[in-house]
Parts: structure tokens; sequence; C-alpha cells
């Protein structure tokens, strides 16, 4: 039997504008004054209070904005419902961008998992496919797509193909190495799996200190050790 690794897994559907923190450069929002409740409430007043107005007054591409913020406030708080609502609703009215169809893949891929339903899935996947006609530089929805395709659509060479394109235009974005590090060893090739541990590392060591580059740095450490201890018995798949 294997032996369990992987400390930093990516195999997880949530992927939330809240913690997509992939190159290490987003900031931490623990000192938000306000709550998700009042943001929401905040949101849904001004989408009230807009509604209101004559149709030849109203501020179309504010509701549009007010009703995109809003999904994405669903969206980082797990109310995935909401989130596809909103979202929903924003690219009906004629709205498009990477980042808006990204999200909505997001909500359907974590309503599909926590309701088991693999018609959410393909919902995501065409979102996620919408995201990256905008292109795959610094897009989360290439990394989102290779997982969901390896590991919830059971599609293992076309998810570790995406990850291997999405890693190698996106160096700075280290959990798509670690995710392609791990499919490489949940299918079967070890060898190549440290080798990308190995040149991840080597990365990582460049950057400045960090509880993240640290956190990074002992999972990658761990991974490596096992897995040249599991390289080196006999019988191997070298």
């Amino acid at each position: 039997m294997r032996t369990r690794m992987f400390r930093i897994l990516p195999i997880v559907i949530v992927t939330t504008l809240a913690v997509s923190c992939g190159d290490m450069k987003c900031t931490s929002s623990l000192r938000e004054r306000k709550t998700d409740d009042q943001i929401v409430k905040e949101l849904k007043d001004k989408i009230a209070r807009e509604l209101k107005k004559d149709e030849s007054s109203r501020q179309h591409q504010r509701l549009l904005d007010w009703y995109e913020q809003l999904g994405d406030r669903y969206l980082m708080m797990g109310v995935w419902e909401q989130a596809i609502v909103n979202l929903e609703k924003v690219i009906a009215q004629g709205r498009q961008s990477a980042n808006l169809h990204y999200s909505l893949g997001l909500a359907y891929a974590n309503r599909g998992r926590d309701l088991n339903r693999p018609e959410d899935f393909d919902r995501a996947e065409s979102q996620y496919r919408r995201s990256l006609d905008y292109g795959m530089v610094r897009n989360e929805a290439g990394f989102a797509l290779a997982v969901l395709l390896y590991y919830q659509k059971n599609k293992k060479d076309d998810g570790l193909r995406l990850m291997e394109e999405f890693a190698s235009k996106n160096k700075k974005h280290y959990r798509s190495r670690f995710g392609l590090a791990r499919m490489y060893y949940d299918s079967g090739r070890p060898d190549q799996s440290l080798a990308t541990y190995e040149e991840l590392y080597g990365d990582l060591e460049k950057l400045p200190d960090s509880n993240v580059k640290n956190e990074y740095i002992e999972a990658c450490k761990n991974n490596m050790q096992r897995l040249q201890g599991e390289l080196a018995r006999p019988g191997s798949n070298k």
C-alpha cells in the first residue's frame, strides 16, 4: 500500500475567492470590518432601491455590479445556490468575463459535490471552459478545471494534461505544481512526481520568508522524502 502523503492537497473543489492565493500575492481579509451578513444586506438594499426606479432611470451596469458582488460574497460564504442565482442573473443580462465564469463554475462544482449532482459538474466544466476562452495565464479556471476533470469526472488524462499546461504557464501558481505532482503520483508515476517536487522546492526556497512559504516548503520536503524512500524500495516503479 502506498504511503499517505501530500499535506497540501489540491483535490478539493473549493477554490473560492477568499482563499485563492496560488501565487502567494493575495492579501489577508481577516481585518475586514463588516461581516458577510452586513455586506449581503447592504448589497440587497442597493439592488432593491435601484429596482424601484423607473426603467429609464435605472443604472443597469451598477445593478450588474451589485449582483456580481452579491454572487461572489455568497460564494465566499459557501451559499452555493444563491451564488449561482446571482451570477447567472449577471450573465443572462449580457456581462461576460473570465472571473465571472470562473466564479459560477466554482459555485456549480461545490454544489455538485455537496449534493452529489453530476449535472452540476457538467455545468462547472462549461463555465470553466468559457472562462479559459479569455486565456489561461493567471486564470484560476485552468487549475479548477484540471482538478474537476481528474478527480470528479474521472477524465484522468485530460485533467493531467491540463494541469501540466496550466502549471507550465503559471510557474508562480504553486498549488498547481503541488497538484501536478499529486496527479503524477496518483497516475503511478512517482519518478515524475518527485522531479516536480524537486523543481518546486528549488523555486520555493528563492521566495521571501512567509508563513505560507514555510508551510509549502515543509510539505514539499516531506513529500520528497517519502517519495525518495518509496522509490528506493525493491520493486518500486522507477
